[in-house]
């Protein structure tokens, strides 16, 4: 395990960050992980420049070129593929399967990228959520150019090719197949010294790439994510007010966040005081309305800008994360917390290690209807438990700051340049 050095030598660094979408383009937790750190960082003085995707818009759109926002070199381009990462939504299984196989396959988007890093010459360069870049081929095109590689780990990519270790009939995924089973074999031939640091946000994530034997002599440090905090607890004065009780998932509306489960235990709560706010997009949101329909407290929201999220779960009095999959380190917890709305969260994955029963949320078990509706049924009733968890919940999002964040990353990419001289 990688000891970050309390007094690391920091310089003023080039850093090149790679993420399979950025802003104003937005998939999930992997893009807003890369805006905020490529915000902090160039705010503190380093060059930084971002590489990334961007939807089919003719054939100029297959060839990067740079623009500069807010002081961050942006090089954006589309990896040729069947259909652009952005439209995958609706497309059918065979065909996902087909574009994972072409992105596997595929070594153009992984020329494109070591074109422009060589071009560049970051001192470093920080790979994140690689779908559709290619992700083996990159890594080992990148290892050559002897500049440092830093991996943040958002997913199950390198092993499970649907990259969330779920069964398409539900329920993780305890045996490979075939199919995953190769993909693992080259990733362990690939990735077992590369890239020179893994971060992982939680050790549950660290922990199954291990068993999977990825990584094996790479430096590897657990470093949580981090969100912009609040001088204030902006939740804690709206408690007391005579007002409708507000339940909040804010998120993709996908199989693996357990929103189905969220809304059947909802459904079974009598007050009609209450509401369910959903607020995301995703490929089972028709089917998620379909099982809220007779239900008028149960609002979808649509998906809304990230600004407009962190504001409502500073109205709302609880935030559920409902996963029946290993997620890694939500950021939805995080922003719930920093706005000193408690989580119920699953006891699965990473969220246990953000989430401390009865402190900041509640755990409940996935899949668990009955215990997810008895939990909200009890903030409900308990406005004395409900203010304590708002307060810790606050409180304990300090730990989570951006700024703290980014001095440790510093820290890590200066040991790895040094590592590297």
């Amino acid at each position: 395990m990688l000891i970050i050095p309390p007094t690391a030598i920091l310089i003023n660094m080039k850093i090149c960050i790679v993420a399979k979408t950025f802003p104003p383009e937005k998939l999930g937790g992997a893009e807003i992980y890369a805006e905020s750190i490529a915000c902090a960082l160039n705010k503190k003085g380093h060059e930084v420049i971002v590489i990334t995707q961007q939807p089919y818009s003719g054939l100029s759109s297959l060839f990067p070129r740079p623009h500069i926002k807010n002081g961050i070199k942006l090089y954006r381009f589309y990896p040729l593929n069947i259909f652009s990462l952005y439209n995958a939504k609706n497309k059918p299984l065979f065909l996902k399967g087909l574009w994972r196989a072409i992105d596997l396959l595929n070594p153009l988007p992984a020329i494109l990228i070591r074109n422009i890093i060589s071009k560049e010459k970051p001192d470093i360069t920080h790979l994140n959520m690689l779908l559709g870049f290619s992700q083996l081929f990159l890594v080992r095109l990148l290892a050559k150019m002897q500049i440092p590689l830093i991996l943040t780990l958002h997913s199950y990519e390198f092993f499970c090719l649907k990259c969330d270790l779920l069964k398409s009939t539900g329920g993780t995924c305890q045996k490979a197949n075939l199919f995953c089973r190769l993909f693992i074999y080259l990733s362990r031939h690939i990735l077992s010294s590369l890239p020179n640091t893994i971060i992982s946000p939680s050790k549950s994530c660290l922990d199954i790439y291990e068993k999977y034997g990825l990584f094996k002599r790479c430096k590897k440090v657990v470093l949580p994510n981090a969100v912009e905090t609040y001088a204030n607890n902006p939740r804690i004065d709206k408690i007391a007010a005579k007002r409708k009780f507000i339940i909040l998932y804010a998120g993709r509306l996908v199989k693996i966040k357990g929103i189905h489960i969220l809304i059947s235990a909802f459904r079974e709560l009598t007050r009609e005081n209450i509401e369910l706010w959903l607020a995301g997009d995703g490929t089972h949101e028709e089917t998620l309305k379909e099982l809220a329909s007779t239900d008028k407290r149960i609002r979808f929201l649509g998906k809304l800008p990230h600004n407009k999220v962190k504001k409502l779960y500073q109205e709302s009095d609880v935030s559920v994360l409902p996963s029946i999959f290993f997620d890694i380190s939500p950021f939805s917890a995080l922003e719930s917390l920093a706005a000193g709305c408690p989580v119920i969260a699953s006891r699965i994955g990473g969220m246990q290690e953000l989430i401390r029963d009865g402190y900041n949320g509640c755990l409940v078990e996935p899949n668990d209807i009955g215990q997810l509706r008895k939990t909200m049924e009890s903030l409900i009733e308990d406005t004395v438990k409900l203010r304590k968890l708002s307060l810790n919940a606050f409180e304990s999002s300090k730990n989570f700051s951006i700024d703290d964040y980014t001095a440790k990353l510093e820290k890590i990419y200066a040991q790895a340049i040094n590592d590297n001289a």
